[in-house]
């Protein structure tokens, strides 16, 4: 989680403000948090996500880019 992510704090916020999914919105919201450098204890505290799915999101951003941020249960 401490390399640089491709994106800005502001292009997360925007995804966050632009999103009527639930699920992606926590998710930009987790991700411009992250981008602001703010520390994990902390983002773990306001996005209520633990550890292991914030590592396991961080995986999938980074494979996919911001369509990793999406709610893929409908295609499940």
């Amino acid at each position: 989680m401490t390399a640089p992510l491709a994106h800005d704090a502001d292009t997360f916020w925007h995804l966050y403000r632009a999103s009527t999914c639930a699920v992606e919105r926590r998710r930009a919201q987790l991700f411009a948090l992250l981008a602001e450098g703010r520390p994990v204890p902390e983002i773990l505290q306001v996005t209520r996500y633990n550890r292991v799915t914030v590592y396991g999101l961080v995986k999938r951003y980074r494979e996919q880019g911001l369509a990793g941020l999406r709610d893929a249960r409908h295609v499940n």
